[in-house]
């Protein structure tokens, strides 16, 4: 799935049905360097009871994400093999 720029995002016109989403899912968005996403991350699992969570970086390019997992794993103190 290719995700668009920020430019293109911004410059996308939405329906109203794509904004209400956009604001439903808004709370459970991370965003910040990887200490302070980590902690967003720990917070929204808490209420929850879970020490598991499913991360799915929406950031165009498939390096971008990779960089991304592996600075909220290390920041969250997980090991990732990185390379």
């Amino acid at each position: 799935m290719l995700l668009p720029s920020a430019e293109e995002a911004h410059a996308a016109a939405l329906t109203a049905q794509e904004q209400q989403l956009i604001n439903h899912n808004r709370g459970r968005i991370l965003t910040g360097a990887g200490e302070e996403a980590a902690q967003q991350l720990k917070d929204l699992a808490a209420p929850q009871g879970t020490d598991n969570r499913m991360v799915n970086p929406s950031i165009p390019g498939t390096g971008n994400r990779i960089c991304a997992l592996e600075l909220l794993a290390g920041a969250s103190g997980i090991s990732t093999g990185a390379r």
